[in-house]
């Protein structure tokens, strides 16, 4: 019993590592406080842990945790449904439909941004890496790479409209554009 629970609390930890900024977004988006979503991220994610056996795994996790947290913004909508700084029901659902239906196309483009990296020359690759992997700033990693920050700059300019061509022609291959 315990092996079990061990393995499904390691999915349920990772799927909510890789998808808490998808999650947390949705929900801020709805609520547009900050403190607000984070409470609203906290209960969701308690509901997903003891919900966590009901999911089906090679699922849409996302969509899935987004439909628990749309219940979590709906019933605190009604809770504050007199304060006018919140949308209506209606549009919320409309809102929540929306997202469903991006997920997968989200989905479909980071790993699209994964392949696209992966096919960069090594050297493309690892500024990259070193410039968005990591904790130093543009100016630190350009000094330890021996050039300078506008140069690095430039670099990088080129490989995000490299990768962001190779995003879309990998997602329009796949026929989810």
């Amino acid at each position: 019993m315990n092996e079990i629970k061990g393995k499904l609390g390691s999915e349920y930890t990772r799927l909510v590592a890789r998808h808490k900024d998808q999650i947390f977004s949705f929900i801020y988006s709805l609520v547009h406080t900050t403190a607000d979503a984070e409470d609203l991220f906290q209960e969701t994610c308690l509901v997903l842990w003891e919900k966590f056996e009901q999911f089906e795994p090679g699922t849409d996790f996302v969509a899935w945790a987004c439909t628990t947290a749309q219940f979590k913004v709906l019933n605190f909508m009604r809770r504050k449904s007199r304060d006018r700084h919140f949308f209506s029901m209606e549009f919320i659902t409309q809102l929540c439909e929306m997202q469903a239906d991006q997920s997968e196309l989200l989905d479909a483009r980071s790993q699209a941004l994964v392949d696209c990296v992966q096919k960069l020359p090594e050297k493309d690759r690892q500024l990259v890496e070193l410039c968005y992997g990591g904790t130093e700033s543009i100016k630190q990693v350009a000094e330890r790479i021996d050039r300078t920050a506008g140069s690095v700059y430039e670099s990088l300019r080129r490989i995000r409209r490299v990768l962001f061509s190779c995003v879309n022609r990998n997602v329009a291959t796949d026929g989810l554009v």
